[in-house]
């Protein structure tokens, strides 16, 4: 993987802002976090039915399922990690990136940048490799 230098200090100021000893930076795919309105979380505590909750849910919040995926980087400690995870370590930049197998080939031809919110991971050709594009019309079916 190479990393422009945009996307090279992001984590470089990531791995100090964490105070994470041994550091390995995990790129995880996410979704930006939403807060509870004050409503949906007083029918949680009410203890409303689970239908009541989902239509509230659906209704003030959105479909989960067609929230965009961001990727970003954490700095997590090699000593809390499992011994087996260390089987997916790689040093890139000076950095040790943790690399699962369904990242590590994308990791190997891509080349990570800057986005507007997180990072991109695209192959040499542009085309998005990370994070994953929602599926058109996902739309949430019946779990929640």
């Amino acid at each position: 993987m190479d990393i422009t230098e945009a996307a090279l200090a992001r984590i470089r100021e990531t791995v100090s802002s964490s105070r994470v000893t041994d550091p390995v930076v995990h790129l995880y795919e996410c979704t930006a976090g939403k807060k509870v309105p004050p409503e949906l979380g007083k029918a949680i505590l009410n203890g409303e039915p689970e239908a009541t909750i989902r239509e509230l849910s659906l209704k003030l919040m959105g479909d989960p399922r067609n929230e965009p995926f961001y990727l970003e980087a954490v700095a997590l400690s090699r000593k809390t990690l499992p011994l087996l995870h260390r089987l997916f370590f790689k040093t890139i930049s000076g950095f040790v990136f943790f690399a699962p197998p369904g990242q590590r080939a994308k990791m190997r031809q891509g080349v990570l940048d800057v986005a507007a919110r997180g990072f991109v991971l695209k192959d040499r050709n542009g085309q998005v490799l990370l994070p994953k594009a929602r599926p058109v019309g996902g739309g949430l079916t019946g779990a929640l």
